[in-house]
């Protein structure tokens, strides 16, 4: 806590921290701390990742430890995934959603992981143009899906919206503003079935009053769908 103190005492800030854990850390105590108001308000907790050993059998799942990891998880990346054979790789996918069923579980081939899970878009930013890039094969499996809105939200609206969302999504991001509290911009993270809210900084110029990004994987979810529920959490004057 010491270092993330110092680390965001840096002008400017860092736009990312990553902490990388000694494999025999429990996550679960290490999100509680970041769960704390003072630095859940500087810097939200985006993703928690567990790497786990698609060669291993799935018996290394009864290790209290590696049960504990999983379960604090919103993503899985298989490593060793080009060492398993085909039922090897299977079987452990199986365990691990029997386990953790909300989270994304992604084969790591070569180490990729697709980067939209682990660090969203920027929603308090206009999005920057850029020329698309040949798709890494990790990002194949998923998609980006924005929503926007310059009206203010229901608060209990968009809860029933991302709750009947949630069994399509990997992660979803957002900074809105709600009737309830007008003028006080709000950071949503969802990620494995788990969504925080948090206070957000005003969104630069050109950006609406209300963005969420969604990420879902290929054909899940379409836009129609999508615009359909969160249309249901705009207030309208």
């Amino acid at each position: 806590m010491r270092t993330l103190s110092t680390l965001l005492r840096r002008d400017p800030k860092p736009e990312y921290i990553v902490i990388e854990t000694s494999g025999v850390a429990d996550p679960a105590d290490i999100v509680r701390n970041l769960m704390d108001p003072v630095i859940l308000r500087e810097t939200p907790l985006e993703t928690v990742l567990c790497v786990m050993d698609a060669s291993a059998a799935p018996a290394a799942l009864d290790d209290a430890l590696v049960r504990s990891q999983l379960r604090a998880a919103d993503v899985v990346a298989l490593s060793k995934i080009d060492l398993a054979d085909e039922g090897a790789g299977a079987r452990m996918r199986e365990a691990i959603r029997a386990l953790r069923s909300p989270a994304a579980v992604v084969d790591a081939l070569h180490g990729e992981i697709p980067s939209a899970l682990l660090f969203p878009a920027d929603v308090a930013r206009a999005p920057a143009p850029r020329e698309p890039g040949p798709k890494r094969p990790a990002e194949e499996r998923f998609e980006t899906l924005s929503w926007t809105s310059d009206q203010p939200l229901s608060l209990p609206r968009l809860q029933q919206a991302i709750n009947r969302l949630a069994p399509k999504l990997a992660r979803a991001k957002g900074l809105f503003e709600t009737v309830e509290q007008p003028g006080r911009p709000m950071v949503l993270q969802f990620a494995a079935g788990r969504a925080t809210l948090a206070p957000g900084e005003a969104p630069a110029a050109g950006v609406p009053r209300a963005r969420i990004v969604f990420i879902a994987e290929l054909g899940v979810l379409s836009k129609a769908e999508l615009d359909g529920i969160m249309e249901t959490c705009v207030a309208r004057g």
